[in-house]
Formats: structure tokens, C-alpha cells, sequence
């Protein structure tokens, strides 16, 4: 499918989404009074639903992820007009329950229809690639006496689209060496187009057929400077970070994998192209909080920009130069970088926790400034999120603890929007802060013309802690 055309089958697809879930939710509310109601919920829709599960689930064990996810969304457009058949056999059909069971073989039919295709590719990739694992254990005789090239690019790009499968290196090695990694495939649909096999491999992460396709940049050559500029065109090291830790794309399994192998294709890489390390290739690197590759890269060449360093720095960690850092210009924390972030709201969202402690150990954080600068993104707030998100329970008393201590509370609006967005008095208590000034705080809050809590829930907090005071 084109961009526009995907974007038109999705834009449909959450439509009837929208009218599948809203009819199942009328269905579930009136099964409470009707009995016919209950009757289509659990021997209808239910089963259908748990159809749908069912195949996306083996979707998900036998390929990935965003096949799963897409396959039971799409499965909307099988179980919304079952659903609808099912209402109308039990609203005027006398044979209810045979019709029924015919429109459920029907809908696990249509179901096993529509993913038809993956499966097939699923056995396709098998096949493929059990046939390069068996003729690399015969040198590739079996390869050698193929003259179809349009058969090893099939193969060549099975291989390159299934990392998880760990084809060797040398067998990349072997099919470079029939077909040109720079070259476009003459097979497949109209994606693969404008893309080489160079840039498919890039695209799904694969690190050994970068390692195998490497030779190709190397030396003086003609050919080598044509291809490094063909890399470099496109920067390969600004794509694969680009994104790459939102989870709404991948899992958090696919997530870890990708990031590695990104660091073992930049590794490869970068000795061959060191121009490819940018300042985009860092800012993204430092967005997916990768230390092992920050450190890795610090060694090829320092980030070109103050921000970019003291960032990295924080995740590292580097704590004996990152005070240093900023020991000599406190003012160093307040640097924003390219997304409009302070280097201090960098690092209490995202830096290593050794990189916190370091900074207030050394007594270099001046709250009141640089909560005043911070705007509703306060530090005790990005502790917040850091806790909620990523379930680091240190951070946040880290910072109250400091704020406390340098007598610099939070304000009353700080700690009903960290409240807001799931933190308890509890704590606040723990971590220093007396029941005094917590109440004060709620009691300023119900006086305020507007308040980030709803007054039912301050009352009832100040019922439940301030009671005795």
C-alpha cells in the first residue's frame, strides 16, 4: 500500500472501531436487564472477540510485535458486521443457536483469511532462510549453481528482514558478493523501489549484513568513495535513532535490540565514515538514554555542542566532569538544548541517578532559580514522571530531601501537581517534608482562586491528614 492509501485503510479502520465498540458497549449495558442481550454477549460477540485474541496472539508468537497489534485491529472489519449478523439472528431467527455456530465458523474463516498472507510470508521467510543455513554448511555449492538473480535477491532480502534469525555474516559475505548491497532490488512491491539493500538492512537493524556489506566502503577506490557518499546522503546513524525508544512503535524486547544493534552498526561504520557522528547523531543517541554507546562514541569524538556534553555526561555517567563542568558556571544547568530543555531537566528526567546525587552532593543546584525557570516542568515534577514511567523510586526523595534541606519547599501548586500525576503524602512524608507543611500546602490550595486538584479530593486529603492539627 502507497502512504495515502494506508492512510485512508486506517482512517476507516478506527471508524469502525468506534462503531464496533460502541455497539458492543450497548450490548454489554442492556444484558443487564434483557436476557436475549446476555445471550448475544456471551454466545456471540465474546467468542468472536476471543477468535480474534486467539489469532493475533499466534500472529504475535510466530512474528512480532506490530504484526499482532495490526492484525487485531484489523480484525475489526470481520467481527463489527458478525456482530451485527448475530443481533439480527437473535432478534428474528427461531434457530438462533445453529445460526450462531455457522456465523462463528464463518467469522474464524474470514479471520484465518485475512492473516492468510502473513502466514504464508511466515513459511516463505522458513523456507528461506532454512535453505541459506543448509547451503552455507556446504560452501554455497547449492548457491553457486543458481543463475537466477532475482532468486538470490529473494533470499538476500528474507535475510536482511529477519535479524532475529541470525544469519551468519559470511553468509551476507556470499550474497554481496552476487549482488551488490548498493543495488535496488528488481523484485518485491513498489516499496523497495528507491531503497537499496544497504539501506533495507539499516532498516531492520540487521548488524551482521552491515558488518558484511562494510568491505564495500573501504579504500580509495571509486567505487568505495561512490558508496560512502550514497551512505552518507542519507546518514544512516541519524535514521536508526530517530524514534527509536517510542513504544508505540516497538516493544520494549524490540527496543533493546534494536538500540544494540544500532550501537554495533554504528561501531562498524563510524571507523570507515567518522563524518557520519553528528550533532543530530548524538541529540538522538543522548533521546535514547543509551550509555553503553554515549561512552562508546565519546571515545571516537567529544558532542559538539556545551548542552549535548553535559547531557551525555549525565548518562554515562561522568559525575567527576560533570561537576567540574559545572562548578565552573553554575549557570550551565539552565542551557537549553534543541527541543527546548534545560540541561538540569535533562538530567533529573533522564540522566543516571549517580549523575543527581553528584550535583547536589556537591551542593551545585540552586532550586529556587532554576524552578522558577522551569516554568509547570518543575524538578520535583520530572522526579514525578521519572517514578510513575520508569519506576525509579530514588530519584524523587533524592530531590525533596535537597529542596527541604536548602529550605526551599515546594510550593503548594508543585505538590498538588505531582499529587495530579500520581504521587501520595506519603511520599512527601518519607522524604522529609512534616505533616505541618503538607497541610499548609492543601489549605493554600482550597484558598486559591484555581487549584490543579478538584476541592472534593483536597478536602478529603486534608480530612485524612490534617485532621489532628
Amino acid at each position: 500500500m502507497r502512504n495515502d492509501e494506508l492512510l485512508h485503510h486506517f482512517t476507516l479502520t478506527l471508524f469502525m472501531l468506534g462503531g464496533y465498540l460502541l455497539t458492543l458497549f450497548i450490548v454489554i449495558v442492556l444484558s443487564f436487564f434483557s436476557p436475549l442481550c446476555r445471550k448475544i454477549l456471551f454466545h456471540g460477540a465474546l467468542p468472536q472477540l476471543m477468535m480474534a485474541i486467539t489469532v493475533s496472539l499466534g500472529l504475535y508468537y510466530l512474528e512480532r510485535y506490530s504484526f499482532a497489534v495490526w492484525a487485531l485491529l484489523d480484525s475489526v472489519w470481520i467481527l463489527f458486521p458478525c456482530l451485527l449478523l448475530i443481533i439480527v439472528i437473535n432478534k428474528w431467527s427461531k434457530r438462533s443457536l445453529v445460526w450462531m455456530s455457522a456465523c462463528h465458523i464463518m467469522c474464524l474463516l474470514l479471520l484465518l483469511w485475512q492473516v492468510q498472507p502473513t502466514l504464508f510470508k511466515i513459511s516463505f521467510y522458513h523456507q528461506q532462510l532454512s535453505q541459506l543455513a543448509q547451503a552455507e554448511q556446504e560452501n554455497f555449492r547449492t548457491l553457486d549453481a543458481i543463475h537466477d538473480t532475482q532468486r538470490l535477491e529473494e533470499m538476500l532480502l528474507v535475510a536482511l528482514k529477519s535479524p532475529e534469525n541470525k544469519t551468519s555474516e559470511n553468509a551476507f559475505r556470499y550474497l554481496s558478493g552476487r549482488i551488490s548491497p548498493f543495488a535496488i532490488p528488481s523484485i518485491g512491491d513498489e516499496q523497495y523501489s528507491t531503497r537499496t539493500f544497504f539501506t533495507i538492512a539499516l532498516e531492520h537493524y540487521n548488524a551482521r549484513a552491515i558488518r558484511a556489506f562494510s568491505r564495500f566502503l573501504q579504500g580509495n577506490s571509486s567505487k568505495a568513495q561512490e558508496y560512502r557518499a550514497i551512505v552518507h546522503q542519507k546518514n544512516p546513524l541519524q535514521q536508526m535513532y530517530r524514534g527509536i525508544s517510542l513504544p508505540i512503535r516497538f516493544s520494549e524486547e524490540e527496543i533493546a535490540r534494536h538500540i544494540v544493534a544500532a550501537r554495533e552498526i554504528s561501531l562498524t561504520l563510524l571507523p570507515l565514515m567518522p563524518e557520519l557522528l553528528n550533532e543530530e547523531v548524538y541529540a538522538n543517541v543522548i533521546d535514547a538514554y543509551d550509555s553503553a554507546t554515549l561512552k562508546a562514541f565519546w571515545q571516537i569524538q567529544l558532542p559538539p555542542t556545551p548542552v549535548l556534553r553535559l547531557e551525555a555526561m549525565s548518562v554515562i555517567p561522568m559525575t567527576a566532569a560533570l561537576v567540574q563542568q559545572v562548578r565552573e558556571s553554575p549557570k550551565r544547568l539552565e542551557l537549553k538544548d534543541k527541543s527546548g530543555r534545560t540541561v538540569l531537566t535533562y538530567i533529573v528526567r533522564f540522566g543516571n541517578i549517580a549523575a543527581v546525587q553528584a550535583l547536589i552532593d556537591a551542593n551545585l543546584i540552586d532550586w529556587q532559580r532554576l524552578r522558577q525557570s522551569t516554568e509547570r516542568s518543575t524538578p520535583l515534577l520530572l522526579a514525578t514522571w521519572r517514578q510513575k514511567y520508569d519506576d525509579d523510586h530514588i530519584i524523587f526523595p533524592l530531590i525533596l530531601k535537597d529542596m527541604l534541606a536548602k529550605n526551599t519547599p515546594p510550593s503548594a501548586e508543585e505538590i498538588m501537581n505531582c499529587i495530579k500525576d500520581g504521587m501520595t503524602a506519603d511520599d512527601f512524608l518519607s522524604a522529609g517534608m512534616s505533616n505541618t507543611q503538607f497541610c499548609s500546602a492543601i489549605e493554600q490550595s482550597l484558598q486559591a482562586k484555581t487549584s490543579v486538584l478538584p476541592a472534593n479530593r483536597l478536602r478529603h486529603l486534608q480530612s485524612s491528614r490534617c485532621a489532628k492539627l
